[in-house]
Order: C-alpha cells, then structure tokens, then sequence
C-alpha cells in the first residue's frame, strides 16, 4: 500500500491510497517570493503548507514556483483548467481567521499569463536552484492594493484546478513590513 501527500490541504497533508494515474498529485518542488527590497527562495526538500516571507507593504511582489506532476514533469499548460487566487490578512496564532483583501478575493488568473510551458531561469528565480519556474504571479494594485498595511501578516493562496484530478493549493505566508 503506497501513500501519496496531496497538497493544499489544511492544516495538514492529506493522503490518497493507492492513487490511479488521474490522482497522481501535482507538487510544488520550489517556491519564491521576488521583491526588489526583500528576496526571498527557497527548493522544498519536503512537502510544506505554505512559503513563508517577509515583503513591503503597498508593494505587489512577484510569486514564482515550480510545480511538477507526481512523476516530476513539467505540468504541461494544457493540463490546467483554471486558477484563482485570494489575499486576505491572517493572524498567525489561529490559522482559521481570514480577512480577504477588498478586491484581491477569489480572482481569476489569465492562464496564459502565469503559466509557462517551460521552466525559466532568470533574475527573479535567483540562486533558490538551477532548474527554474513555470508559474509567475505578481498581483495588481493599481486599483486595490494587495498587502495595504505594514505589521500584518497576509496569505495568497492559489487553487490551480488541472484538467483531470485534484485541485493544487498553493499557499505563501506573508509578513508586510
């Protein structure tokens, strides 16, 4: 009997057993928060809820990660039905409390803006590792600023929905400063 972690789900790992092929999970092998000011990444060595960074407030820093399938391919664009993303303002000390951030709640993302059919290596992905990205998601805040307040911590949170399969949560903890 084989148990696989399926990410994305909280506050711990969830497991399938026995998947067949279609629930073979995706994972996000390396993650990266890029902000002119504070740069931050890092390669996941193993299975973890969420990145945690520090970024500015009223900045809109760049996401990056590399998300893979259970055999460890590059998640072809293709298999991606849709994706949304949320910010809201959380408090450390109870991880049920959320405060979406007005205009940053539930919002679709342009597939075809955020997802790469190959992996990239650039300024943005650093030194974290030398195989690269294909996911890149920097909010808008022309409109509604995405972390507003300094001394606050904020989650994003993005649910990739494939094709076939499980949906793919990926999650980074933010301390605006």
């Amino acid at each position: 009997m084989g148990y696989y972690w399926k990410p994305g789900y909280w506050p711990g790992p969830r497991f399938v057993e026995n998947p067949t092929d279609d629930q073979t999970p995706w994972v996000v092998e390396a993650v990266r928060v890029f902000s002119s000011a504070t740069p931050e990444g890092r390669e996941l060595s193993a299975p973890s809820p969420e990145l945690e960074a520090v970024i500015l407030a009223n900045t809109a820093p760049m996401f990056l990660a590399r998300v893979v399938n259970g055999q460890g391919e590059i998640v072809d664009p293709a298999a991606v039905a849709s994706g949304e993303y949320s910010i809201a303002r959380v408090t450390p000390d109870d991880p049920l409390f959320e405060d979406p951030v007005p205009g940053h709640a539930n919002v679709g993302l342009t597939l075809g803006e955020v997802w790469s059919t190959a992996l990239r290596l650039d300024y943005r992905w650093g030194e974290t590792d030398t195989r690269g990205y294909n996911f890149a998601f920097q909010p808008q805040i022309s409109v509604q600023p995405a972390f507003p307040d300094r001394e606050t911590f904020y989650r994003i949170s993005f649910a990739i929905t494939p094709v076939t399969g499980q949906v793919l949560l990926l999650r980074y903890l933010l301390r605006a400063v």
